[in-house]
């Protein structure tokens, strides 16, 4: 059975059109699921920056109140009946 050239070169073609959409589909698939992946990666590690700043931050205030309480106390008059 003889195959004139364009209509092997057009199947050639069309195939090879079909290959590379189905490659670029699976990447596609790759590249949105790399994305979901480092996005969740990000978003724990901004998580946990966060905590630690808000635990910095408490550290601070704790101090600034103890800070105020020691020094309001050594200026009370204590004053016994």
């Amino acid at each position: 059975m003889w195959i004139p050239n364009y209509a092997l070169c057009h199947l050639q073609a069309h195939w090879r059109g079909r290959a590379v959409r189905q490659q670029a589909t699976v990447l596609r698939a790759v590249v949105r699921l790399q994305a979901a992946v480092r996005g969740g990666i990000t978003r724990r590690a901004l998580t946990a920056r966060r905590e630690a700043a808000v635990i910095l931050q408490a550290a601070w205030r704790r101090r600034v109140q103890r800070l105020q309480f020691l020094c309001l106390r050594s200026t009370v008059i204590q004053v016994d009946f």
